[in-house]
């Protein structure tokens, strides 16, 4: 598997699968299990001043997992760097963003 995940920073060749388990913990450290009312995203842009995200995607509360499909990986640049976070938006209306100033970096494919 050509992923990597450090510090929030996400390296992968375009055109592979992503997939990452999210553990969400709260503020006194432990862990926090989504309600089915709970909605969380992972939204990417090319810089941080882009009005639009290039991918915005919901992650199931229930199982907490980012999966980006092989052809959803194909519609990056390569190579190329984008930045990304991950929000959840709990039952009462209250946003918090569990993973802030991430990086995306997209390598290039052969094939």
């Amino acid at each position: 598997m050509s992923v990597s995940i450090f510090n929030n920073k996400i390296v992968m060749t375009r055109g592979d699968t992503l997939s990452i388990k999210l553990d969400i913990t709260n503020k006194d450290g432990g862990k926090y299990t989504p309600s089915s009312s709970d909605n969380i995203y992972f939204s990417v842009k090319r810089h941080y001043t882009d009005t639009e995200c290039f991918l915005r995607k919901k992650i199931s509360s229930s199982t907490c997992q980012l999966t980006l499909s092989s052809t959803e990986t194909k519609r990056f640049e390569q190579p190329a760097v984008y930045v990304y976070d991950v929000e959840i938006t709990f039952s009462d209306g209250t946003v918090d963003t569990i993973i802030p100033n991430g990086i995306l970096e997209i390598t290039e494919e052969v094939g």
